[in-house]
């Protein structure tokens, strides 16, 4: 299937497979049993870009989507801009939908509760990092990235801290405060 970069890894419930987004069909896909080929595991995604399973307690242990619309990038990704929660079974349901999810792709759970156990949702065409709670609440948390791409460009790492990876499109780029910068790994420490 034509994938995009978005790959989960599952476990227990979620049968120790490869889970990935496919856009063009409107669709979350998965490795077989066997490992070897690709199945259909959930329908009604449009726009599936970020994958993060659940980190247990408030969130569960499901997997969560981005389902955006990037057209404007020349992307198959269409959704309505939400955070759709698909469970052990391809059961889909929306989390929670909200315009500021619109472009949002990568996500990341902060699964070390550092910065709330909430997850974290790269809009990579407005070019910041979102919050989600637990409750639904979305609001926006950090700016000021010259080019988040990808599924990936978010994770979590032991410290703690969120990680955001910003290419810069590959060429110097002026920074808030005048410095100019290229592509760089962004730390978000917990306060």
């Amino acid at each position: 299937p034509a994938t995009t970069g978005a790959l989960a890894a599952g476990s227990g419930d979620f049968l120790e497979r490869l889970y990935l987004c496919d856009p063009a069909n409107d669709r979350l896909v998965r490795t077989n049993a066997a490992g070897d080929a690709y199945e259909t595991f959930a329908t009604g995604v449009k726009g599936g870009e970020g994958l993060a399973f659940g980190p247990g307690g408030a969130w569960g242990t499901d997997l969560y989507v981005g389902d955006c619309d990037l057209t404007s990038l020349g992307s198959s990704a269409d959704g309505p801009g939400r955070v759709a929660r698909v469970t052990p079974a391809g059961g889909v349901s929306t989390f929670v939908q909200n315009s500021l999810l619109l472009r949002a792709g990568a996500l990341a759970f902060d699964t070390g509760g550092r910065l709330g156990g909430d997850l974290f949702a790269a809009d990579i065409v407005n070019e910041r990092v979102l919050r989600v709670t637990a409750a639904g609440a979305v609001s926006v948390f950090a700016t000021g990235f010259a080019n988040l791409a990808g599924s990936n460009c978010l994770a979590f790492g032991a410290d703690g801290a969120l990680y955001v990876a910003d290419p810069g499109a590959g060429e110097a780029w002026s920074k808030p405060g005048g410095s100019v910068s290229q592509g760089q790994v962004v730390r978000i420490a917990p306060a």
